[in-house]
């Protein structure tokens, strides 16, 4: 359990809401708008659920027991008809693996979740999910997905926040996006530059002498002949 006692409060207050919702719809009648806002917020809650679960610990019990509400969650936005909870259960996924060294999967997810999140009127919760699929990819040693899907997430975090938003994202201010696009794709180191060699020459050096050894012989010369008289 965490320190400050956050994991029992969530867990708690998950059961109770759960509670709940599942007394209005089985003891209640409701209108289709109520039953959709009635998946939305059990999908809220569910995906509250996942996240104290992946910040409870590092086993394998907790990691399936917040990839199960995680999934959960994902298929009660879609019951919902809610493309930003549906959009953010997937992150959730796509978080996890990439903790988890699935890089692949964490790829797919964080484009799942772009998809979904495209057509958002909520700017935040676009660069949100931009910047997780650019660190998916970031991850996956592709660069150059990575620096496209930051620069779409710069661009969204730098439109007005939607007023009185109660989105998950709205969290994700312009520092924590600055905070997290500099982990994503550290600059990289300048190359060093080839040191140019010295120019030659124009004119050769004179050469040394050649050791004796290896000096031309001269021709000697004959004596002259006496002439005949």
């Amino acid at each position: 359990m965490s320190k400050d006692g956050s994991t029992a409060y969530a867990s708690v207050t998950f059961e109770v809401k759960a509670k709940d919702v599942d007394d209005a719809g089985l003891e209640g009648r409701f209108t289709e708008a109520t039953g959709r806002q009635l998946f939305a917020a059990t999908s809220q809650l569910v995906h509250l659920a996942g996240w104290m679960a992946q910040d409870e610990g590092d086993t394998p019990e907790l990691h399936g027991l917040a990839q199960g509400y995680y999934a959960h969650s994902f298929r009660l936005a879609a019951e919902a008809g809610d493309a930003e909870l549906s959009a953010t259960a997937l992150r959730g996924l796509a978080v996890q693996c990439v903790d988890l060294g699935y890089r692949a999967e964490a790829v797919q997810l964080g484009e799942a979740c772009v998809e979904y999140g495209r057509h958002l009127d909520n700017p935040r919760a676009v660069a949100y999910y931009e910047a997780t699929l650019a660190n998916a990819a970031a991850q996956d040693d592709d660069r150059h997905m990575a620096t496209k899907h930051l620069a779409m997430s710069e661009t969204a975090i730098g439109r007005p926040a939607t007023a009185g938003s109660d989105s998950w994202a709205a969290h994700y201010s312009p520092g924590r996006w600055a905070h997290e696009s500099g982990m994503i794709l550290p600059p990289r180191r300048p190359r060093r530059r080839r040191r140019t060699p010295p120019p030659r020459p124009r004119h050769p050096r004179p050469r040394p002498p050649p050791h004796p050894r290896h000096r031309p012989r001269r021709p000697r010369r004959r004596p002259p002949t006496p002439r005949r008289r």
